[in-house]
């Protein structure tokens, strides 16, 4: 029979081991396994390593003949073809709408739509005031699609993530829902404002 100290003593060891061995068998399974081996990480796009430099970025907004700096800011690059048909303006509804659901650091993040064709945007003026475009004659028309074109995963259709150095870090391809974006563009500014 066991007696009342030793019963006391059991419990108490068995407590302190629920605490214990979790964290006991995490670093054994971080340190001495390849536990972590294919793990992808938590990020909703695809990482593109190593980055990719693009240098500054310039753009005109809508409603402006000006061409502006991108720099310092997180940028959302999508590319279109030709007009801007009905996939082209359902992806300036979304970014537009991710950038304001980032709220307070919404000014942290830039939209630019890369254009093959010199287009009359007077129609979106009102509902997409201040989207970036860069078109064909835009001095960093050729340089940006060449870079983009020669990234092996490079695809019109995904939407493309450069931080506020310049360089290119993500990709969202073409069915990312917007709520990973979002969170990715949040926790990247927290981390690397």
């Amino acid at each position: 029979m066991i007696s009342q100290q030793n019963k006391g003593r059991l419990v108490l060891i068995a407590i302190a081991s629920m605490f214990f061995l979790p964290i006991l068998l995490s670093w054994y399974l971080n340190f001495f396994t390849d536990f972590k081996k294919d793990a992808e990480g938590i990020q909703h796009g695809v990482l593109i390593n190593p980055p990719i430099q693009l240098g500054t970025l310039y753009g005109f907004a809508i409603g402006q003949k000006d061409m502006q700096e991108l720099q310092k800011k997180w940028t959302l690059v999508f590319f279109t073809e030709n007009d801007c048909d009905k996939t082209c303006q359902e992806k300036l509804y979304k970014l537009r709408q991710i950038r304001l659901a980032i709220g307070k650091d919404r000014e942290k993040v830039e939209r630019l739509l890369v254009v093959n064709k010199s287009l009359d945007w007077s129609n979106f003026e009102e509902d997409y005031l201040d989207q970036k475009i860069i078109d064909v004659n835009s001095d960093s028309y050729q340089a940006l699609n060449q870079v983009f074109s020669e990234y092996q995963g490079y695809s019109k259709n995904a939407i493309y993530l450069v931080d506020a150095y310049g360089s290119l870090i993500m990709k969202y391809p073409k069915d990312t829902e917007p709520k990973g974006i979002i969170k990715d563009i949040e926790r990247l500014i927290r981390v690397a404002p």
